[in-house]
């Protein structure tokens, strides 16, 4: 499977779970760090400094959820390193 359709596949289970995945662009239209993900009741910003996950968490969301976003996050990397 290509990085773009597992970044893709994973975005929509996110979406299942009513999370919202929310990129920032800057004024040339590329996609910058940090990532935002949003649901009703739990908020995450995940970002990366010298390879390094940095990760904020604000609510309370399950071990399952908080891994599936991981993996997105970490999708979204490879698919960023092309």
């Amino acid at each position: 499977m290509t990085p773009i359709s597992r970044l893709n596949q994973l975005e929509k289970k996110l979406r299942s779970f009513g999370i919202t995945p929310m990129p920032r662009q800057d004024r040339s239209g590329k996609i910058t760090l940090p990532i935002f993900y949003r649901a009703d009741h739990f908020s995450a910003k995940l970002s990366a400094i010298g390879g390094k996950p940095i990760e904020d968490w604000r609510g309370q969301c399950s071990s399952h959820v908080a891994r599936r976003i991981r993996e997105h996050f970490q999708a979204f990397l490879a698919v960023d390193a092309f």
